[in-house]
């Protein structure tokens, strides 16, 4: 247990802060007195579950009788008429084990049970003011979390909920009443604005284009170190550039050039994780969610980057090898082979016309010759704007040099 447990503080500790390390080893070294249903045992064993993702040392039974065993200490916390925030550290380890390993439905249901069971707690209100009003009422021993490690585990916790409902499509929990204010410590200025960014992305709050594009350009100078992290600000850049498309607005050049860079560092990050095999699940959502902004827009510049996240997708798969990532490579070998029909189908309606203008053009004395050979794009603009060769054919601005 004290190696899974320098595992867990190895690997998601520096992502997810919200447990001491040496209030573990202590709950660890006391753990052989403690029985079976103690309150501790739902945060060590769910330590250890998290823990033996990362690692290649336990045994399949062994692993499978620690994520049983967590399993069926969280069932009997919400049995209890008074569970305590041990039992809510427990389900928030459990929401992240399922968000490794799970279905959307399975991990979305675990949310809402740890967002019910904080509100059980009354972790959401503001700790300083929690702890005076629960001081006549503590009779065994003092509180080990502190309230600053409270602070984080609720904004953790929600930022979960909120996310993972997102992706869900379902409806987040807000708890009644919550004054729990934002942790002064343990939380850098990129989580705050992690925060902040994921609230505001809420469905139900109407944002133009301006305010999408400012979020954009805050995602953009994020600049956190944990590879995990920098693969969340990818997932939030998309998830932005999705609601400008929703809006129906023309999305600015700017705008795209960060998309398609952020991408660009998503995916090398992602390879570069994959390789290591590690498991977070932004190792896949990342460069899938990529691939649907490339085909969705459909430029030179973006099309040309589909290969590399078909690498990279087919790289996860041979490497993972888990149901849910075959699913999702065989979603995006679909969607590429419609996009392709599509180009197809466009191809045929513009091959017809051609073949008319060839035909027109060899109908006989009274008919118009035309030079149909294709001239050099800097020759294409009416005011005799320079596009170089190979770059891509600005139709829009060709047409309104026209018009003027």
């Amino acid at each position: 247990m004290h190696r899974l447990a320098d595992i867990y503080f190895t690997e998601i500790q520096p992502v997810y802060t919200f447990l001491d390390p040496k209030m573990v080893h202590r709950a660890i070294s006391g753990s052989p007195d403690q029985p079976p249903q103690h309150p501790s045992n739902c945060v060590l064993l769910g330590i250890a579950a998290l823990a033996c993702l990362f690692s290649t040392e336990e045994a399949s039974d062994l692993q499978s009788e620690i994520i049983h065993n967590a399993r069926a200490s969280l069932e009997y916390s919400t049995t209890l008429a008074a569970p305590t925030v041990d039992h809510v550290v427990g389900w928030l380890l459990r929401v992240l084990y399922l968000r490794f390993t799970s279905s959307p439905n399975a991990t979305w249901l675990a949310s809402c049970t740890l967002i019910h069971m904080i509100e059980t707690v009354k972790l959401h209100y503001e700790p300083s003011q929690n702890n005076k009003s629960n001081a006549t009422t503590a009779s065994q021993d003092p509180d080990p979390y502190s309230p600053q490690l409270k602070r984080q585990m609720y904004y953790t916790a929600q930022i979960f909920n909120t996310w993972i409902s997102y992706d869900y499509g379902q409806a987040r929990i807000a708890p009644r009443g919550a004054s729990c204010t934002f942790p002064s410590e343990g939380w850098t200025e990129e989580s705050r604005t992690f925060w902040k960014l994921s609230d505001t992305l809420d469905p139900n709050l109407p944002l133009n284009a301006a305010e999408l594009e400012t979020m954009l350009e805050q995602a953009v100078q994020l600049n956190p170190s944990h590879p995990a992290m920098k693969l969340k600000r990818c997932n939030i850049a998309l998830c932005i550039y999705r609601r400008l498309r929703v809006t129906g607005c023309t999305v600015s050049p700017s705008a795209v050039d960060k998309i398609l860079q952020l991408g660009d560092d998503g995916i090398q990050i992602a390879t570069i994780m994959a390789k290591a095999r590690s498991p977070w699940w932004h190792v896949l959502n990342v460069p899938f969610q990529f691939l649907c902004v490339l085909l969705a827009i459909d430029t030179r510049a973006s099309l040309g980057r589909v290969g590399q996240a078909f690498q990279t997708l087919k790289l996860l798969a041979d490497e993972y090898g888990a149901e849910a990532i075959q699913e999702t490579w065989a979603s995006a070998c679909t969607l590429l082979r419609l996009q392709i029909r599509r180009k197809r189908d466009d191809f045929e309606l513009l091959n017809c016309v051609e073949n008319d203008i060839l035909a027109w053009n060899s109908g006989g004395a009274h008919s118009t010759s035309l030079d149909l050979s294709l001239p050099e794009q800097q020759h294409l603009l009416p005011d005799g704007g320079d596009y170089g060769p190979g770059e891509f054919w600005e139709l829009d601005e060709i047409f309104s040099s026209a018009v003027h």
